[in-house]
């Protein structure tokens, strides 16, 4: 894979390897020995003069990353400005935070229930997704508070990790400040669901807009969704909302279905009790989508939904039955529990420890031989299959009776001629051998035998006829039947 040089603010050599991610902007490269930081650049036709500018201002002021973890950035902040040449007369790109998108993933992927119980079961819980949402409104105070916007606030540039951490990422299409000259470059994009009625159908590519109470704006349906399974806030049922189709036509209207005093529309049917969420944090709902959607003043700030979701954080409660239930200190009864009996569903089932298994020591298996009885005889044998209630007549088999056996017969001779042959030629073998063994064995020396006058070949000749007396009497014991 080709390497390409680039430079930083300082001019030093930088070695980019490609990742083969591009967008429509430019691509990721993989910083060669740098492992925790990695290199965007640009398409050549997407660089502007105004693009440099602005990308230097963010490296010259940099939000203070909430994150307690060294190795993870909660804000995926331009870090260096990358130049083609070692003179900086030609920008390209930036070097920024390397975010593992294996383990950080889009945040519908967590408060989305069907997406999640296929990830991780039940153990992403409930306060996992509330200390998610606390971890997304910190950033964003962070971000706040050097003057920033986030602008285009949506799902898709909000990755979480299974441990709740939060990261945000596409920053170089944040609303920035330069905090020395005081300009302010401006988002220029928009995404319909996500923003306050008093934007929607702006230019944002002509028209220069502060996008700070959309951000609070955007906060607060990011929130709802993280607390309430991906339920949108405007999404809603009834006769007010019957012409309105989209969640951008909902918030046109106005028309947030959690509020008491509104009739003639309710949340949708498969959207959790309101109740489930804790009472300090509906306040903040109330505010942003009731109050706050004709006066924008009136949303709450980045740093109030910061305090009221760690408050109430460390107040939440969990399930003495199922460990993975987790709910708010102001309820009295598990409400996950209660969702299971009335509605039969569990959106943060405990492992199912109930299909595990014991391997004992295997049985041997009996040899038999399967006999089939032919048609008519023997009694047939039914099985049953194993669904449904009909029944199946197999043929039957019938398992042939395998003899004891009897007790050995001391029958000399085999049954089979040849065997019988070799067993007569063994036993003449053992007679001849036994006969010079004592000839010129056991006699020749009880008498002194003057005839032996070599006992070396004597005791040779008394080996060799053992021998064949063992030789013998093996081939008639080999030819015996075992009966």
């Amino acid at each position: 894979m080709p390497i390409h040089t680039v430079y930083d603010l300082k001019g030093k050599k930088i070695r980019l390897k490609s990742t083969s991610k591009s967008g429509g902007e430019g691509s990721i490269y993989e910083i060669v020995g740098n492992d925790s930081s990695c290199a965007k650049i640009y398409h050549s036709r997407k660089v502007t003069a105004e693009l440099h500018q602005k990308v230097l201002s963010m490296v010259e002021n940099p939000p203070d990353d909430p994150s307690p973890d060294a190795r993870h950035r909660s804000i995926g902040w331009p870090e260096d400005v990358l130049y083609s040449d070692s003179g900086r007369s030609w920008f390209v790109g930036y070097i920024m935070p390397l975010i593992d998108t294996k383990t950080f993933q889009e945040t519908h992927k967590y408060f989305d229930p069907s997406d999640r119980l296929k990830a991780f079961g039940g153990s992403f819980t409930w306060q996992h997704l509330f200390t998610a949402a606390f971890n997304m409104a910190s950033a964003v105070a962070a971000l706040h508070e050097k003057g920033h916007r986030i602008g285009d606030l949506r799902e898709t540039n909000i990755l979480v990790s299974p441990s709740a951490l939060v990261s945000i990422i596409d920053c170089d299409s944040f609303q920035v400040k330069d905090s020395a000259s005081g300009i302010t470059y401006y988002t220029r994009v928009g995404s319909g669901e996500f923003l306050p009625p008093e934007l929607m159908g702006a230019d944002f590519k002509t028209n220069d807009y502060d996008r700070y109470h959309s951000d609070l704006f955007a906060l607060a349906i990011v929130v709802f969704k993280f607390l309430s399974n991906g339920v949108h806030p405007y999404q809603a049922r009834g006769p007010l909302v019957d012409d309105a189709p989209s969640p951008e036509e909902k918030i046109k209207k106005g028309y947030f279905p959690y509020a008491a005093h509104i009739k003639g529309i309710e949340p949708p049917s498969y959207a959790l009790p309101y109740d489930i969420i804790p009472p300090s944090i509906r306040v903040l709902f109330n505010r942003c989508f009731v109050d706050g959607h004709t006066d924008p003043l009136r949303r709450p700030a980045a740093i109030e939904w910061f305090e009221a979701l760690k408050a109430e954080g460390v107040k939440l409660k969990q399930c003495s039955k199922n460990e993975y239930h987790w709910y708010g200190n102001h309820l009295s009864d598990c409400p996950w529990c209660n969702t299971l009996i009335s509605l039969g569903k569990d959106y943060f089932p405990k492992p199912f420890y109930a299909g595990q298994q014991i391997e004992l020591i295997a049985a041997k298996y009996v040899p038999e031989s399967p006999q089939e009885v032919p048609p008519g005889q023997g009694q047939s044998q039914t099985l049953m299959p194993a669904t449904g209630t009909g029944q199946t007549t197999q043929r039957a088999y019938l398992r042939t009776r395998v003899p004891r056996k009897s007790a050995k017969k001391n029958r000399v001779l085999s049954r089979n001629i040849w065997v019988g042959f070799a067993q007569l030629l063994g036993g003449i073998l053992a007679l001849y051998a036994g006969f010079m063994l004592y000839k010129y064995g056991v006699y020749g020396l009880n008498q002194l035998d003057p005839s032996v006058d070599d006992y070396e070949i004597f005791l040779a000749q008394v080996i060799a006829y053992v021998f064949l007396l063992v030789f013998g009497i093996h081939i008639i014991r080999s030819g015996i039947d075992d009966w």
